[in-house]
């Protein structure tokens, strides 16, 4: 019977650089999913199968799957409804269209491109449900920050639409100018502030928190079954490690601070009571 284990896998793939790499295996026993993930490591980075390391673990994802796929439902479901404010008359639309979706492809092309590899992508029908999900899920954000505004300078108007700046951000950040992509994403969350403000009021008290709250868990229990997140685990756990130290460091200076200055006022009472 075969059972699935997520098999972390490490190796020298050059002379200084060291590489960990996660997979998703289906195997009927520990050792030959140890032995599979050795396989593969082996032939993606063209090194002997001998020199890498592999630690399977048994991988159930089935349950945190569907619990994802059931909160992003909610918010998929909810961003096919036209929103109205209590003053307005044109409905707010978020729900995914044409140019949303293909920006949504864009951004989960690079994803695996960059982190996941195609190879890993469609394990099985499970992942392909995932992915519509997640592109649908997406495409109700991306709609929520899509904005037409014309603005004036010098007496000429413009008009600017935030789909264009996404894409030119998109260029940026391939082309390696992260600096100038991050410009434009501060510029087109700016363009979208009155969107959003909108939308909040639209959806009102209830349903927009409903929607914001079952999008967040959806990606939640999507990040704890994506085994690319476990590559990047050590990083993570050292940059919260590090900040957990500066935070102990801060609070010993406060409290040696605030020991400092209860003797010195403790010293300067007693003075005056002489």
């Amino acid at each position: 019977m075969y059972k699935e284990y997520i098999v972390q896998t490490r190796g020298d793939v050059n002379e200084i650089k060291r590489h960990q790499q996660t997979y998703v295996i289906s195997a009927s026993s520990y050792e030959e999913a140890m032995e599979m993930g050795r396989q593969i490591f082996s032939e993606e980075f063209s090194i002997e199968k001998s020199e890498v390391e592999s630690s399977p673990q048994p991988y159930s994802r089935k349950f945190r799957g569907i619990l994802s796929i059931f909160f992003m439902m909610i918010s998929i479901f909810l961003s096919y409804i036209n929103w109205y404010t209590p003053d307005g008359f044109d409905p707010v639309v978020i729900a995914p269209d044409f140019r949303s979706i293909f920006i949504a492809i864009i951004l989960y092309s690079a994803f695996v491109v960059r982190f996941k590899k195609l190879q890993n992508v469609i394990a099985s029908f499970f992942d392909f449900c995932q992915i519509i999900v997640i592109l649908l899920l997406f495409s109700g954000f991306i709609n929520i920050i899509l904005e037409y505004k014309e603005i004036t300078v010098f007496g000429i108007d413009f008009g600017i639409d935030s789909y264009y700046v996404i894409i030119f951000m998109l260029l940026l950040s391939w082309l390696g100018m992260k600096s100038l992509s991050a410009l434009s994403f501060i510029f087109i969350f700016l363009l979208a502030s009155n969107n959003i403000f909108i939308l909040s009021k639209a959806m009102g008290n209830i349903l927009g928190p409903v929607y914001l709250i079952s999008a967040f868990f959806g990606i939640i229990f999507y990040l704890t079954i994506e085994p690319i997140i476990f590559n990047y685990l050590p990083f993570y756990k050292s940059i919260f490690k590090h900040h957990r130290n500066k935070m102990e460091q801060n609070f010993d200076s406060l409290q040696s601070d605030a020991k400092v200055l209860t003797n010195s006022l403790t010293k300067k009472l007693r003075r005056k009571n002489k």
